[in-house]
C-alpha cells in the first residue's frame, strides 16, 4: 500500500517541484488539491486494510491454535502508524521542494529519541504494543512538526488547512468502518474476502471523492480542470 502511495506521490513530484520555484501562487493551489487527493487515497487505502486484515489472518491462520494471530489491537497500532507515516508526506514534499531539509534535522532526532526512549520503557510493560506506541508517538510529535512547518514557514499559511484536509478524510475513513462491520462476518473463503474487498475500496473511495469534491474548492477546481482538457481533446 506504501508503494502505491509512493507511485502517486512520484508522479507528481517533479511537476511540483518545478512549479514552486516558478510560480508560488499557483503551486499553493496545486499542492491543496494534490494534499487533498493524496490524503483521500491513503485513508481509502488504510481503511480498507483495516477491515480486511483480521478476516485474511482467520482465513489465513484457520485450524491453527499455538498462538492468537488476530489481534484487533496490533491492527489498529500498524494500521494507525502507516496512516501518520502517509499523511505527513505531502508536507515533507514542500520542505523537500524549499530545500529546507537541513533546518528540519533536529527535529528528526528528536522524533528518534521519542521512537527509542518511549518503546524501550513501554516494551517492559506491553511488549510489542509498548514498541508500536513508541513508535506511534514519535510520528504524532513529527506530524504536527512538518505541517506546521512545512505551512507556516514554508507556505507563510495556517496549518489549520492541512489538519482540517486530513480531519475530513479520516472522519469518511471513520465513518466506513461502521459500514464494514455489517460485511466482515461474511467472509468465510477467499472469493468472499477479494468481493468484499472490492465492494469496501469501491464505496469508500466513491465516497470519499464525493466528500472532498463537495468541501475543497482547490480539488474540485483541478478536477473541472481535468475534466476540460480531456473533454478538450476528445
Amino acid at each position: 500500500l506504501e508503494s502505491i502511495l509512493s507511485i502517486f506521490v512520484n508522479s507528481f513530484n517533479f511537476a511540483l517541484g518545478q512549479l514552486y520555484h516558478i510560480d508560488k501562487i499557483n503551486f499553493e493551489k496545486k499542492f491543496n488539491a494534490f494534499e487533498v487527493a493524496y490524503s483521500a487515497m491513503a485513508v481509502v487505502l488504510f481503511s480498507v486494510a483495516f477491515s480486511l486484515i483480521l478476516p485474511f489472518m482467520e482465513l489465513y491462520t484457520q485450524g491453527v491454535t499455538d498462538i492468537k494471530y488476530c489481534d484487533i489491537r496490533l491492527t489498529f497500532l500498524f494500521v494507525v502508524i502507516a496512516l501518520f507515516t502517509a499523511i505527513r508526506t505531502p508536507g515533507l514534499q514542500i520542505i523537500n521542494y524549499a530545500g529546507y531539509f537541513k533546518e528540519t534535522l533536529p527535529q528528526t532526532i528528536i522524533e528518534t529519541v521519542i521512537n527509542i526512549v518511549i518503546s524501550i520503557v513501554t516494551s517492559f510493560f506491553w511488549g510489542i504494543y509498548g514498541v508500536l506506541l513508541g513508535t506511534l508517538s514519535a510520528l504524532i510529535y513529527r506530524y504536527f512538526d512538518v505541517i506546521s512547518c512545512s505551512n507556516k514557514i514554508i507556505l507563510s499559511r495556517s496549518p489549520k488547512k492541512s489538519f482540517w484536509v486530513h480531519l475530513i478524510c479520516v472522519l469518511v475513513g471513520l465513518v466506513t468502518q461502521f459500514i464494514y462491520m455489517l460485511f466482515s462476518n461474511q467472509i468465510n473463503t477467499y472469493f468472499d474476502f477479494f468481493i468484499v474487498g472490492i465492494m469496501d475500496f469501491l464505496f469508500t473511495g466513491i465516497l470519499m471523492l464525493i466528500v472532498c469534491y463537495i468541501v475543497f474548492c482547490d480539488f474540485r477546481k483541478t478536477i473541472k480542470e481535468i475534466i476540460r482538457k480531456k473533454s478538450t481533446q476528445v
